[in-house]
């Protein structure tokens, strides 16, 4: 039961409602050989029974978990893999706030010509994105400016100041001006692609078992 969702849940973003039927058929397996389980049957809480072992759980696969990990793959393969035929469509597999923030936390970039990473959400100044140096300036771009616009396409002429729509407050207004002297510290290396490393893996390359367990 756990297997067979694999397929599904790595090209579709299947309601909770989906995965919590499945997860009462699963429980009603496990404690009672049956379809549903009651209460009393349930000897340990589903969540440790979803931990993995090497986590003192029961290796029991979380269907939500699995999902995100399965759906950080498109965003990996659309970001380092400019062969793919569907990496310019507007697909919605990692569009979830949970595979964002994950994607976000679990890579490394070293920055080439710029390309290959987005301004104003990746974690490309250290540890830091603009977004998170700056948040109330980040709120005043749009958000298809924010998911969109390459290092390469604004650093350039100062183009990320475009960006910007709306009233500046004083609080956005000191985040700009942290902001302008951290950018204006950066210098591309033109012909130089930019490096995405992937945290969890020796070789630095996405795997969905790794991603899945980071989730815990």
């Amino acid at each position: 039961m756990s297997a067979a969702c694999v397929h599904t849940l790595i090209s579709l973003k299947v309601p909770d409602w989906v995965v919590q039927e499945i997860d009462k058929r699963r429980r009603g397996f496990l404690w009672a050989g049956k379809e549903k389980a009651t209460g009393g049957q349930c000897l340990v809480a589903w969540p440790i029974v979803c931990l993995p072992t090497e986590l003192g759980g029961l290796g029991v696969v979380n269907l939500r978990f699995a999902a995100y990990a399965l759906r950080l793959r498109w965003i990996w393969l659309k970001r380092t893999d400019a062969n793919r035929p569907w990496k310019n469509l507007s697909l919605d597999f990692g569009n979830d706030p949970e595979v964002k923030a994950m994607f976000n936390a679990s890579i490394d970039i070293e920055i080439g010509d710029g390309c290959l990473t987005l301004f104003w959400s990746d974690h490309w100044l250290g540890q830091n994105s603009p977004c998170l140096i700056a948040p109330g300036l980040c709120n005043l771009v749009r958000p298809r400016f924010r998911n969109s616009r390459t290092v390469a396409d604004v650093l350039s002429d100062k183009r990320w100041i475009q960006d910007i729509t709306g009233t500046l407050t004083a609080q956005s207004l000191s985040e700009y001006l942290i902001l302008w002297q951290i950018v204006e510290a950066v210098e591309l290396r033109v012909g130089v692609e930019d490096i995405i490393r992937w945290k969890w893996t020796t070789d630095a390359a996405y795997s969905a078992r790794s991603a899945y367990l980071a989730f815990f």
